[in-house]
């Protein structure tokens, strides 16, 4: 090795830039031409002062020079320090684009002249020359390569000698593998230069030309997703200052948003657009950079350390006034495509905000109309109301004779729907509807508003066709899932639930994701309570425990808990913690949210639960549980709507906690009130439930004198009074068919008598309006029986002769069931006759459904089977369009009794079968189908053949199983029930105890 004097000073050459002290040579301003022959040291000191003066070519030749003298010998003579010649050599390469060179250069420094432990001088590029290295390669494309020195550099550096840019690092590697296709380390590399861009002072221009190369591999790869996902992420760290994000970088992310659009990308496309500056904006810091700089021709700056150059500013400022002229400049085109695309995709508000920023910033664009006209047509869509108004009308002030000017003045009532003005709505759109050509997105509009409105008014009988209307001939319509929702919903409204449930069941089959279907708590909701109005109980558990673990924070939560408590009551088990739980969760959210009905709701459940199982296990102290939640109603939520249902519900805890007196007060006070409102529904609840609070303590004479003078209601409330009269009369009925004695009954039935001459006189009928005349009817054909049935009949033929429509199928039902329950055939007849007019006229399927159901009732009563049967199949036909199971499974039962009065012994036991089997949890209905189908199977009495059992074995072992089935509901039953149930029992234990029947014991089964 050299002499350690010659190297020392070596080392100082190699390793110092500012201390070098200059050879003569370079003191006088020379540096020599011919680098040969010069000493090591000198070729040195002349490179470094070449490379500082960026005079790459003649500083190479030095470096080229050095390397040549020494050989092969180097690392012998000079040790690892010589492998910085081979470094700077590897730079001037770089400079002078020779990357192949440079790359060998670099791999040389970093194999040939590795540091040794006890090495008197080192290699301070040892490490380094990896970096560069990986950098040379990039350069020639070996992307894979240069990331493995990447990698091999971070693994070997030594902090703080190997001092590298951070910034520079990210970028190359995040480079490399987006230039690779591998997307997602490239974003994790891009990422940690957009985190520290701060603090690294990470170059704008770098991020963004990074970025773009991170969407070309997005873009051939297809991967929108990831475009969408990096630029909400990270979308302040690719966002550079306005002016630098226009022009340059500006035309080439618009060139990869329109990359994307080509190839079905529509979302990244609208991700890209979305991130451009506006001109105005981009104009503004390019003025402020231009006071900053003044007169140099470049500046640093201090945040970012990016290099400002005077000529590029002024270049963009005059490149940015020709873009705030031009009708057709880049962010026109930009804006224009945005808008188009958004609506498209069905984003309207995204639209709209294009079209506004094009009216804001270029009035001047060719195709103002038009973008105008977008501009107030999307303003109805999103917001409605002043500002909807305020565009459409700039508009035709400025395009007054445009093609585009009658679509305008018709969209603006549209802004009333949003603003809930629907009476409005339907003034205007009514006048519309027919004048709009059909097919058009204006008449599309208009359809949904009429048909919406009507809706939301709570008109459902109305908005049916319109709704129905708009779904089939608008199936693509921007307010597809608004109007396929209330198409869905509005039979729901109309309690038409079997139709509801269908309708319901495809919109949320049809619009199954959330984001895009607002609707879809409000469908879920109104599915569970089809479920529950159909006693599908289990389904309503399910139904409303997916919308409440799907939607917990929504405002119809509560709704949902109180719905599910109700499903819960109705399932086999006991179920009633969860009920209670699920009403308290109710409470506890209608509260937070001030959402009173519901609050008052739920605590009327919470009573109601503790008055039932008070009641049902003659409990007093959980009756008694009922009462914090009845004083808490009338403290805080009596008026949410159910101070009627509380009333009545509070009489046997008020009762027992010795106050009659307030609940009779209460139950009267309400009676005055819904007199006044001419409320019949809540009087015929409201009136029969004081009159048996009332006599647990008084007679039915202080009762009569009470009622026929009720206090607070006045002669004017005729509806009222009438009730009232035939309430009295009901108990005195009652009296008179339980009486013991002759005396005793004739004395009621002539108080009976007597009181409704009183009535006939206090009440002419001529005097009264028909919902009252159909009300009081009802009232008597429903409370009286017997002859007193038949006093109903001048309210509803009064209704008839006048011949007012709205109220003539009531009446013609409630005549047409006054003469069913009368014995004599004739009359019998009239009742036919009047079902047979409202089943041949109605439309409705609930009245359609009360009427042939009245008329197979009737015909069974006549004896007239045949034709029963006919009805009864043509109800069952029927049976998917109507409501109540109830019905349904009376009709099949009085369908196996035809058969059974004519002999039809196998039609019998099959419909009877069906009966029991299909509707087991159906007691009224299962029981009765049950015994009636074990007597004809014992009767017949085949014997046993061909592997089948005897028909008396199969009557014994039905009826078994039956019990086996439905033992565990027995505590649950109400009494009419428990009766039937144990009708079966009884011929169960009677067949077991013949000696032809072989009993069967435990769980053995036949």
């Amino acid at each position: 090795m050299k002499n350690r004097r010659f190297l020392s000073f070596l080392v100082a050459a190699l390793c110092s830039l500012s201390l070098l002290t200059a050879p003569r040579a370079q003191a006088q301003g020379e540096i020599p031409d011919d680098p040969a022959l010069l000493p090591i040291a000198e070729l040195v000191m002349y490179s470094i002062e070449l490379m500082k003066k960026e005079q790459w070519e003649k500083a190479l030749k030095f470096n080229q020079q050095a390397i040549k003298d020494e050989g092969a010998d180097a690392m012998a003579d000079w040790g690892p320090m010589f492998g910085t010649i081979y470094y700077r050599t590897g730079i001037c390469h770089m400079k002078l684009k020779q990357w192949d060179e440079a790359a060998s250069m670099f791999e040389k420094c970093y194999k040939d002249f590795p540091n040794a432990k006890d090495a008197i001088s080192e290699n301070e590029f040892e490490k380094r020359a990896l970096f560069q290295w990986a950098k040379a390669e990039m350069k020639q494309e070996e992307w894979q390569k240069a990331l493995d020195l990447f990698q091999k550099f971070l693994n070997e550096l030594e902090m703080p000698r190997d001092r590298f840019s951070s910034a520079d690092f990210f970028i190359s590697r995040a480079t490399c593998y987006y230039k690779l296709r591998q997307i997602s380390p490239g974003n994790d590399a891009l990422e940690t230069a957009i985190k520290n861009r701060l603090v690294w002072r990470v170059p704008e221009e770098a991020i963004l030309s990074c970025f773009l190369e991170f969407l070309k591999a997005a873009i051939e790869k297809e991967n929108e997703q990831a475009i969408v996902d990096f630029v909400r992420k990270n979308r302040g760290g690719i966002v550079a200052t306005d002016d630098v994000m226009y022009n340059p970088y500006g035309p080439l992310i618009l060139k990869h948003a329109n990359e994307c659009l080509k190839a079905d990308m529509k979302r990244a496309a609208i991700t890209l657009y979305q991130i451009l500056p506006g001109t105005e904006a981009a104009i503004d810091i390019n003025k402020d950079k231009l006071a900053a700089i003044g007169q140099m021709k470049f500046l640093r700056d201090g945040v970012t350390g990016t290099m400002v150059y005077l000529e590029r500013l002024e270049k963009r400022d005059e490149k940015f006034a020709e873009a705030l002229e031009s009708p057709k400049s880049l962010e026109i085109y930009k804006l224009t495509t945005m808008a188009v695309m958004h609506e498209r995709e069905g984003n309207v508000r995204g639209a709209h905000a294009a079209y506004r920023q094009l009216e804001d910033y270029y009035p001047h664009a060719e195709k103002r109309e038009d973008n105008l006209y977008n501009m107030a047509r999307t303003s109805f869509l999103v917001d409605g109301g002043s500002s909807a108004l305020a565009d459409a009308q700039k508009f035709l002030k400025l395009f007054p004779d445009s093609e585009h000017a009658s679509s305008i003045k018709r969209l603006m009532f549209a802004s009333l729907f949003a603003e809930q003005r629907y009476e409005e709505c339907i003034e205007s759109a009514s006048e519309m509807i027919d004048k709009l050509p059909k097919g058009t997105a204006d008449h599309d509009i208009c359809l949904h508003v009429l048909g919406g409105s009507y809706f939301y008014t709570g008109q459902y009988e109305k908005a049916a066709p319109l709704l129905e209307q708009h779904v089939k001939e608008y199936p693509n319509s921007d307010s597809k899932v608004a109007a396929a929702y209330f198409h869905a919903a509005n039979p729901y409204r109309m309690m038409d639930h079997i139709t509801a449930a269908k309708r319901l069941d495809a919109f949320l089959e049809k619009f199954p994701n959330p984001d895009e279907n607002v609707f879809m708590p409000f469908a879920l909701l109104d599915r569970a309570t089809c479920y529950y109005m159909n006693e599908q109980n289990d389904e309503t558990v399910e139904m409303t425990t997916r919308l409440i673990d799907t939607y917990p924070d929504h405002s119809i939560i509560d709704q949902a808990h109180n719905l599910r408590g109700n499903a819960y009551l109705g399932l086999e088990d006991d179920h009633n913690v969860d009920a209670e739980r699920d009403y308290k969760a109710a409470l506890a959210l209608a509260e937070r949210w001030m959402h009173d009905v519901v609050a008052g709701e739920s605590l009327f459940l919470l009573a109601d639960l503790m008055i039932t199982e008070g009641e049902e296990d003659e409990d007093k102290e959980r009756l008694m549980m009922a009462l914090p939640y009845i004083n808490k109603f009338w403290a805080d939520y009596e008026d949410s709507g159910f101070k009627r249902q509380m009333a009545i519900l509070q009489v046997p805890v008020l009762i027992e906690d010795g106050r009659l007196d307030d609940a009779l007060a209460k139950l009267e006070e309400l009676i005055v009130e819904k007199a006044k409102e001419e409320d019949i529904a809540s009087l015929e609840k409201l009136i029969p439930n004081h009159r048996e609070a009332f006599l647990t303590a008084n007679s039915p004479e202080q009762l009569r004198e009470m009622y026929l003078a009720f206090p607070g209601i006045d002669l004017a409330d005729k509806a009222a009074r009438a009730l009232l009269y035939v309430e009295v009369i009901s108990v005195y009925q009652k009296i008179a068919e339980k009486a013991e004695e002759e005396e005793a009954r004739l004395k009621a039935e002539a108080t009976v008598n007597g009181l409704f001459r009183e009535l006939r006189k206090q009440f002419d009928v001529k005097d009264l309006a028909p919902s009252i005349l159909v009300d009081v009817g009802d009232y008597i054909r429903k409370n009286m029986s017997g002859p007193a049935v038949k006093q109903a009949l001048p309210f509803f033929t009064e209704v008839l002769e006048r011949g007012v429509s709205e109220y003539r199928y009531d009446a013609l039902l409630g005549r047409g069931d006054v003469y069913g329950k009368s014995e004599l055939p004739n009359e019998i007849e009239l009742g036919l006759a009047d079902f047979r007019t409202v089943y041949a006229e109605a439309e409705k399927n609930s009245l359609k459904e009360e009427a042939l159901y009245n008329i197979v009732r009737l015909l069974m009563n006549k004896r007239d089977y045949a034709a029963a049967e006919t009805k009864a199949r043509e109800f069952i036909d029927h049976e998917p369009a109507f409501g109540s199971s109830v019905r349904t499974a009376n009709v099949y039962l009085w369908l196996g009794e035809s058969f059974e009065e004519r002999n039809k012994t196998d039609d019998a036991i099959g419909v009877y079968a069906r009966v029991w089997a299909t509707m087991t949890g159906n007691i009224a209905a299962s029981a009765p189908a049950m015994e009636r189908w074990m007597k004809i199977l014992w009767n017949r009495n085949q014997p046993a053949a061909n592997g089948k059992m005897s028909d008396r074995q199969g009557a014994y072992e039905g009826g078994l199983k039956y019990l086996r089935q439905t033992e565990r509901f027995k505590d649950q039953m109400i009494p009419s029930d428990l009766a039937l149930w144990q009708s079966v029992e009884q011929l169960v234990k009677k067949y077991e105890s013949n000696p032809k029947v072989q009993p069967k014991r435990g769980g053995e089964e036949g």
